[in-house]
């Protein structure tokens, strides 16, 4: 009996075992476009929030889609109007 019966015999064979494809297939490439349409999906709700929290509120459903100017005023009128005391600071009502 010659070594390379030995080794068939135990199962295994001289052959290279098939190796997986590294490259871009056109599975890989449909999961990575699916994946940056939910990204972007996902992603453009929470910009839009952003930049309509900061723009005058006379310019929030028109012009671009990037404010010309930038006013922090909703946010200190909505700390100014509500009651904030004893919840957000961690302190017991």
């Amino acid at each position: 009996m010659t070594a390379g019966a030995t080794v068939l015999a135990q199962g295994r064979s001289n052959d290279r075992p098939a190796r997986r494809p590294t490259g871009w297939t056109a599975s890989r490439g449909m999961t990575a476009v699916v994946l940056a349409v939910v990204a972007v999906a996902v992603a453009l709700p929470l910009v839009w929030m952003v930049l309509t929290s900061i723009r005058p509120s006379n310019t929030v459903f028109g012009g671009s889609f990037l404010p010309r100017s930038f006013t922090p005023t909703a946010y200190s009128q909505v700390w100014q109007s509500t009651d904030t005391s004893g919840t957000a600071c961690g302190s017991p009502r």
